[in-house]
């Protein structure tokens, strides 16, 4: 059973969350094919976890993940979300990658540090 704990400001990370998963929704809805899905996996590795959302829509178009913030693909997007997602891994002294998910689509991989196994949970504001 993988130990997923992580400290953090619990609402920021839920947003940040919450906007890959939209993000990935709203690619597989764009793209014209049959074939919808979404993948999600959590992995643990040394003192880190991952989490990695993964969809079969039209893939990652904007190249440097840092090049690309603040510039949107959408129609209607400000590009905003990808910042806030970004900031608050940064915040939280994590990663953010971008790639080529295995369905076809794009990829976003964010790697937080785990929660010491003897340290208490942060306090919520």
């Amino acid at each position: 059973m993988l130990d997923c704990l992580i400290d953090g400001d619990a609402v920021q990370l839920q947003f940040a969350i919450s906007n890959l998963l939209r993000n990935a929704m709203e690619a597989i809805v764009a793209e014209d094919g049959t074939r919808r899905e979404i993948e999600i996996a959590i992995e643990e590795e040394d003192q880190q976890v991952r989490l990695i959302v993964g969809d079969s829509g039209p893939g990652w178009l904007g190249g440097n993940l840092d090049d690309t913030l603040l510039a949107s693909s959408k129609e209607e997007g400000t590009g905003i979300g990808l910042f806030v997602v970004q900031t608050t891994v940064a915040n939280h002294r994590g990663t953010i990658e971008v790639g080529r998910s295995p369905l076809g689509g794009a990829e976003f991989r964010i790697t937080l540090p785990r929660r010491s196994p003897n340290k208490e949970p942060a306090p919520q504001a």
